[in-house]
């Protein structure tokens, strides 16, 4: 188990580090006409970095159960499959975490409104210069056409509906928010 869980943190730190090397050193990446392509594509990026380093996750689990660090649990065949199902659902949470909160500083509002201060000459902005720069009528018309091509609403005539996919993605979302005392928030 403890060997499953230091390969799955180890491999996870490297195929993190190895996404921003690539970030890093390509000049440049394919041009998208929408956020929720660009999602998609560096979606399939990360996930790429993650299959790709699953054997390492293997080797290193090999590596460190013969290391004996194993060894402060007896365990039989059964239990060493199960730990080892514990350690690849934990890898697919790091991946699944990592894509979380690449998701928020990518789609973040308050991080937008955050950058936009931070790079402002005084590092200090009025409600105002805030709007002029970060226009609120695009941020939405973004976020529409996003959940359009995402398939979640669709235009009919001059409204906007939400699909079969974003009822059920509604309803849990109301759900949750209900659950965890939320708001309506947004």
């Amino acid at each position: 188990m403890i060997s499953g869980v230091l390969s799955a943190i180890v491999t996870s730190f490297i195929c993190i580090l190895l996404h921003f090397i690539i970030c890093l050193f390509t000049p440049s990446f394919p041009k998208f006409d929408s956020d929720v392509k660009k999602l998609i594509f560096q979606g399939k990026m990360v996930l790429s970095i993650w299959l790709i380093m699953l054997p390492l996750f293997f080797l290193l689990n090999n590596i460190f159960a013969n290391k004996g660090i194993d060894e402060i649990i007896k365990k039989n065949k059964i239990e060493e499959i199960t730990f080892l199902l514990y350690s690849i659902v934990l890898f697919l949470c790091f991946f699944f975490l990592y894509l979380t909160v690449y998701y928020i500083i990518d789609r973040s509002v308050s991080s937008r409104i955050m950058i936009e201060i931070e790079k402002s000459p005084s590092k200090r902005l009025t409600f105002e210069e805030l709007i002029k720069i970060y226009d609120v009528d695009t941020k939405y018309q973004n976020e529409i056409k996003g959940m359009e091509e995402g398939s979640f609403i669709k235009k009919e005539g001059d409204k906007y509906k939400c699909t079969v996919k974003g009822l059920i993605v509604g309803r849990i979302a109301f759900f949750l928010k209900s659950i965890w005392k939320l708001g309506e928030g947004g």
